[in-house]
């Protein structure tokens, strides 16, 4: 069983060869909606984006950012969808603040990724949590159980 997220804003880096993305939800929301992160399960995320120069704010054709779309024209709304599939890395629970840090990384793309995407500011996206079996996820030390 797993959970979609829609309007999830994921943080984007992509250091050396590596893609990764990090989001943050209150506890009490993942617990009022049962969620769960767990180390090696996958996500598929979505994130819709203008044929343009960036991903949010100005473009070249100077196209407003609106919450439905990261870039939004009146006369054209996003047209492009960037598909990402990746792997649960890491999940942090901080009860201090009371809230769930997950950490992702790429591990296939349908396209390249869009300019702008890995500034590591947020961007709306869709991300389908498909949870593995328990054989299926990697232990602690990264090797199949």
């Amino acid at each position: 069983m797993g959970s979609s997220l829609k309007n999830l804003n994921v943080a984007w880096e992509h250091e050396d060869d590596n893609v990764s993305g990090l989001f943050t939800l209150p506890s009490s929301y993942c617990a009022s909606r049962q969620l769960d992160f767990y180390f090696g399960d996958l996500a598929c995320v979505r994130v819709p984006y203008c044929d343009t120069d960036s991903i949010c704010g100005e473009t070249s054709k100077q196209a407003k950012p609106s919450p439905d779309y990261p870039c939004y024209d009146e006369n054209r709304p996003a047209s492009d969808v960037w598909v990402a599939h990746c792997i649960i890395k890491k999940v942090a629970h901080m009860k201090e603040i009371r809230k769930v840090e997950v950490s992702m990384e790429l591990h296939q793309t349908s396209s390249n990724i869009p300019e702008g995407l890995t500034n590591w500011n947020s961007h709306g996206c869709t991300v389908e949590l498909i949870h593995r079996t328990l054989p299926q996820r990697p232990n602690v030390c990264g090797t199949m159980q």
